[in-house]
């Protein structure tokens, strides 16, 4: 058993600092420690949470079930970290789409890290 972790394309920006509302998932079916690694490095912390759903309906959190804070960092330079680290690893097929989403999203897109 070990640590997975989704991503959470935020859709909508206002000019407020909003909690973001995390009903996209992405679900990185590898376990890519290493550029895991790097993404934490680069990351940059939520302060505003994010609005999710469990068993209690649509709550609030502001860390993950590790109890980390939960973090963010843009679409466009987890792309380039991706870069860097792609020639160690075979991507499935899941792990593909999910990859050219992300290349698909403008670069600014901040995606929230969610280790679960």
């Amino acid at each position: 058993m070990g640590v997975d972790l989704s991503i959470v394309p935020e859709r909508y920006r206002s000019s407020e600092r909003r909690a973001v509302l995390g009903y996209d998932r992405l679900e990185i079916q590898g376990r890519y420690y290493d550029f895991w690694e790097s993404l934490l490095e680069a990351a940059v912390v939520l302060d505003e949470g994010m609005y999710t759903y469990n068993d209690e309906g649509c709550v609030k959190v502001f860390c993950d079930p590790y109890g980390t804070k939960l973090t963010w960092i843009k679409a466009g330079t987890f792309i380039r970290l991706w870069a860097i680290q792609n020639t160690r690893c075979d991507l499935g097929v899941w792990d593909k789409a999910v990859f050219k989403f992300v290349e698909a999203l403008p670069d600014d897109t901040r995606l929230i890290l969610w280790f679960h």
